[in-house]
């Protein structure tokens, strides 16, 4: 069994968001948020689930609404793929000040790409796993292929994702476009490697490890660690 709290706390953009933490009968054994897809929410059925199972496990989840989606204040149009990770680390920052630093972080599609790039800003992380995650955040302007060109033409466009109407500006390819992503999983692999700490990303970092540009010698050593058990990846 867990319990499940109500939380707000301010954003990147400074607006509100809305979250819910996830808390296991008696004392957690670690803290961990957890990042939705691509203008979904933290209560569609995967986050909900997922975080509900790792409470009953000890696992504290810390699930988020990004600013402008779900009950989060704010302007979906007004934000990007830089002000997600920033939400990420403005939740990080709230969890360590009122409870304790999530050492796991979780991350659902765009989410994924998300909580990748926000770990290297996140003090006391320990694993990362991602789930249907994009190597490239630019991945996703592929769910707007038949507006990008009234986007970067007017400024924006209301695009359906989803049956669901947003409008999307041409800040938010820009923003994506603009993401290095390889050079940050790859920073991020040599810190968890300095520590022999393993780390954990689901299909992404296999996707990375296949780039031309990744040393040999980072695959050669982030195989084994890929396959560590998880139970000591995070509590060793």
């Amino acid at each position: 069994m867990s319990a499940n709290h109500k939380i707000t706390f301010e954003g990147a953009l400074g607006e509100n968001l809305a979250a819910r933490l996830d808390m296991p009968l008696g004392t957690p054994r670690a803290f961990a948020l957890f990042a939705h897809c691509f203008t979904c929410s933290k209560d569609i059925f995967a986050a909900a689930r997922v975080s509900a199972v790792l409470a009953e496990r000890g696992i504290a989840v810390l699930r988020l609404d990004f600013t402008g989606l779900g009950h989060s204040d704010g302007e979906f149009a007004n934000t990007n793929f830089t002000s997600n990770v920033g939400d990420l680390v403005a939740a990080a920052k709230w969890l360590a000040d009122d409870h304790e630093a999530p050492r796991i972080l979780i991350g659902h599609s765009l989410g994924g790409a998300a909580v990748l790039a926000a770990a290297g800003e996140i003090p006391g992380v320990k694993a990362v796993a991602t789930i249907g995650a994009p190597f490239d955040p630019a991945h996703v302007s592929d769910n707007l292929s038949n507006a990008v060109e009234e986007i970067t033409k007017n400024g924006q466009a209301e695009v359906n994702l989803g049956g669901r109407p947003f409008v999307i500006k041409s800040q938010f390819l820009e923003d994506i476009a603009a993401q290095n992503q390889q050079e940050r999983i790859a920073k991020l692999s040599w810190y968890f490697m300095r520590r022999v700490t393993p780390l954990l990303v689901l299909k992404t970092l296999l996707k990375f490890m296949a780039q031309p540009s990744t040393p040999k010698v980072l695959s050669h050593w982030m195989t084994p660690i890929i396959c560590s058990r998880v139970n000591k990846m995070l509590f060793m």
